[in-house]
């Protein structure tokens, strides 16, 4: 397996112009199925890969789930600390934390 590393620079533009632009909608299938299957479990730990501003984080620490998070760009780790959760600067491709 041939391994891509990124430049910082191009993921944190990419974050920025895609993610962070969009706002939580757990009208979306996939989310809300998730959200679904996560609240059929008892409360415990959750490790959010790719956190962004911590939008569906937060609403696990709110139904009592104990959530750390990793993203890219430190920015958007600032966001997400500040809304709870327990966020770092992280490519979880070179290793976890």
């Amino acid at each position: 397996m041939i391994k891509k590393k990124l430049k910082a620079e191009t993921i944190t533009e990419y974050n920025r112009s895609y993610f962070v632009s969009h706002n939580l909608d757990l009208q979306e299938s996939r989310l809300k199925k998730a959200y679904g299957m996560i609240l059929e479990e008892k409360p415990g730990f959750l490790l959010d890969i790719g956190c962004g501003k911590g939008d569906f984080s937060s609403l696990l620490i709110k139904d009592g789930w104990k959530v750390w998070g990793t993203d890219l760009d430190s920015s958007i780790v600032c966001d997400a600390s500040g809304k709870g959760l327990n966020a770092v600067v992280a490519d979880v491709a070179e290793g976890l934390p």
